[in-house]
């Protein structure tokens, strides 16, 4: 079941074009951990959230709260703002 960690980690190795085992082999996971990450299978203990942030440059909150970010900014464009009333003195 993918959730905000999994899409995020997909996104950030999918726009840096590296592949599971690419990624598996330079932080020293195995291939099914990736993918067990990006399937949302199961989350990766903190050493591995730390080797993660760092090979991408993000900070580990990052890794949790990007589709977050990302539906807001949605709903934000969709939205036209409210009408302002004046202020009655």
């Amino acid at each position: 079941m993918e959730n905000s960690f999994s899409s995020t980690l997909k996104q950030l190795r999918v726009e840096r074009k590296v592949t599971q085992e690419e990624l598996a082999e330079a932080i020293g996971v195995s291939f099914s951990s990736i993918n067990s990450y990006e399937i949302g299978r199961r989350l990766p203990g903190n050493a591995t959230l730390i080797k993660l942030a760092n090979y991408f440059g993000v900070k580990v909150d990052h890794l949790f709260e990007q589709k977050v970010i990302d539906e807001r900014r949605k709903l934000a464009s969709c939205v036209e703002p409210a009408p302002v009333a004046p202020l009655r003195r």
